[in-house]
């Protein structure tokens, strides 16, 4: 078309030069082929980053090879297979990004469960020495005449299994540290023991 622009022969006329580009024929499909283009980048990005190889066509006659192919696959005209095409790459498109929810979600559970056994390896820890500290105090008040028939009868409850002591422990914020303190401390009136100990998650920093 240039060539005949340049030698005189031939004049082209813009029969619609009063039209918007967005009502111009194929303006949709230049659109469209932008968006699979996006999402087939996205695609072989993910390739990359899980280590997939990708094998694109050597040349121009691998890609017809691989056009003729597809189209004898989807029993689609020429000028339907590009449709079909896009189908397939939005459909891969959402099953990766589904698989990346899920990688997520599964990456925060695991995180969870990292946080709980640290947790949990505390409290094995600590569990010994809360249970000494209250045998003491329980000891020092009967040898001081404290409580008397009421330590008493605690401690008989507690022998006979009609009260108990229960822990609960987990992960805060530090800065809701001392809300959570208050909350517990007016939930169970007083009668609790609270012990706080720094965990810092150095997986996730950064």
């Amino acid at each position: 078309m240039n060539e005949f622009g340049d030698v005189g022969k031939a004049h082209f006329i813009d029969l619609n030069k009063e039209e918007s580009p967005y009502n111009l024929p194929y303006t949709q499909k230049i659109k469209s082929c932008e968006d699979t283009e996006r999402k087939l980048n996205y695609l072989l990005d993910q390739c990359k980053k899980n280590y997939i190889s990708v094998s694109p066509p050597e040349d121009i006659e691998g890609f017809l090879f691989q056009l003729r192919r597809i189209k004898d696959n989807k029993k689609k005209a020429i000028d339907l297979l590009l449709e079909e095409i896009q189908k397939d790459v939005i459909q891969q498109t959402q099953f990766i990004e589904e698989q990346n929810t899920r990688m997520k979600d599964a990456e925060a559970s695991l995180n969870s469960l990292k946080d709980c056994l640290q947790v949990l390896n505390v409290a094995k820890a600590m569990l010994p020495q809360i249970q000494g500290q209250f045998d003491d105090q329980m000891a020092g008040d009967q040898e001081n005449g404290r409580g008397g028939e009421e330590m008493s009868g605690l401690i008989d409850q507690m022998e006979s299994k009609s009260i108990n002591i229960q822990h609960v422990a987990g992960v805060v914020e530090q800065t809701e540290i001392e809300r959570l303190r208050r909350l517990i401390f007016r939930s169970t009136k007083g009668k609790s023991f609270m012990h706080i100990q720094e965990y810092h998650d150095d997986e996730n920093l950064g």
